[in-house]
């Protein structure tokens, strides 16, 4: 973890782009693309002069280690906020059927065993199922409330009340699992925002240094490979190859 100060300072640089000019990563592998930032940032050093005299404002490429760090942080808590998201969302997936059917037995054992009783049934309409993940955990509940309220008629068919609490339980279980799955997806979506102009923010500088580079040693220069993607280069090439036809 970087110290808060210097991640609070970057934030707040960070912040001030705006939604319509975040860019998402490509395709490249995100370690894939920071390492490769951190040659450019080196292999740039000895070209500072050039560069200059052409017009590279030094300053992007003095300020890409602090983009860089900044990116690895802001792509690691993104990374765990999605994991602790789907940890919560495995957990409800897990116990959503069985929450369905025992739902679905205490109903029809209620409607059956006070069938005669019309106050009971009356109170018993009101508990459909719902149709939102809220609406089963508060029928659960209630549900369970109702059983114990006409347990005397369960137990003439001989329905085990015990179940009862499991639905309690397993209404507070739910509700839990449900309020961390929302918290971490809003978490998950506001890093993922984070992350993304942390690399739109890198990606200024790489931009900027490999498009200088690019042209001042355009003349089949051997410093001229430093200022180009190797990813890039290595994918475009395989992708020629294997894209060539077939020979007769």
């Amino acid at each position: 973890m970087i110290v808060n100060n210097f991640y609070n300072e970057r934030l707040a640089i960070i912040a001030g782009i705006s939604d319509s000019n975040i860019e998402e990563p490509g395709s490249i592998p995100m370690n894939v693309y920071l390492q490769e930032a951190e040659n450019l940032y080196n292999w740039c050093q000895d070209d500072k002069e050039k560069l200059i005299a052409n017009g590279l404002d030094w300053a992007i490429v003095e300020d890409m280690p602090a983009r860089i760090l900044m990116l690895r942080e802001t792509q690691s808590m993104w990374m765990t906020s999605d994991s602790r998201s789907n940890a919560a969302r495995k957990m409800w997936v897990e116990k959503v059927p069985s929450a369905r059917e025992l739902q679905k037995d205490i109903l029809r054992s209620l409607r059956f065993a006070c069938r005669e009783n019309q106050n009971a049934l009356q109170q018993i309409k009101r508990l459909g199922p719902g149709r939102k993940n809220s609406d089963m955990i508060q029928n659960l509940s209630d549900l369970a409330a109702q059983g114990r309220k006409c347990s005397d008629d369960l137990k003439t068919i001989n329905f085990d009340l015990s179940k009862l609490d499991k639905a309690s339980k397993l209404a507070n279980e739910l509700a839990g699992y449900l309020a961390q799955f929302t918290n971490r997806r809003s978490a998950w979506n506001e890093n993922r925002k984070i992350r993304n102009q942390a690399y739109t923010h890198l990606k200024e500088s790489v931009d900027s240094a490999r498009v200088f580079g690019k042209f001042v040693f355009r003349m089949d220069d051997p410093r001229f490979g430093g200022y180009a993607s190797s990813y890039s280069r290595s994918k475009n090439s395989r992708y020629k190859k294997n894209s060539k036809p077939a020979l007769d």
